[in-house]
């Protein structure tokens, strides 16, 4: 008699609904490395009016994507992507994708604030635990959106 085979839950088959959150998944941590890529180059750089004509795109565009209130069309994200390929590599923290998945489906101009928000507990949880605030969150609470 053969045994039974065990598998952990992460090597089960994926179902469709799984499948679809992975792919929300993977498309928010596009955006996020997208937001993360242009936030670090605006520390640097002469501001968003002179990045964003770096870049190829308007203002507008860059300031509703780093405060999370839009998209860019697929043009300008095939500009923003182009432009990234010249520059070093961004890492972009599990946790800020995470929030920005749980802020995606309310209004645009409540998710910066609803992010920040969010950030700012999940941190005081991390204090009242005794515990050292991960720097990606300590990012997260000073950012302005």
């Amino acid at each position: 008699m053969r045994a039974a085979r065990h598998l952990p839950s992460d090597r089960l088959p994926i179902d469709q609904a799984r499948t679809h959150d992975l792919s929300t998944f993977a498309d928010e941590l596009a955006v996020e490395t997208l937001r993360e890529a242009i936030r670090r180059e605006l520390r640097v750089h002469g501001g968003q009016e002179a990045l964003a004509q770096a870049i190829g795109v308007s203002r507008g565009t860059l300031r509703k994507l780093i405060g999370m209130h839009s998209v860019p069309t697929p043009r300008n994200l095939d500009r923003i992507r182009e432009w990234m390929e010249h520059r070093p590599p961004v890492r972009v923290a599990l946790g800020a994708v995470c929030l920005a998945l749980l802020v995606k489906y309310l209004p645009a101009a409540s998710r910066g604030e609803a992010r920040q928000r969010l950030a700012r507990a999940l941190a005081s949880i991390y204090a009242e635990a005794g515990q050292s605030v991960p720097v990606w969150l300590t990012a997260e609470c000073a950012r302005t959106w």
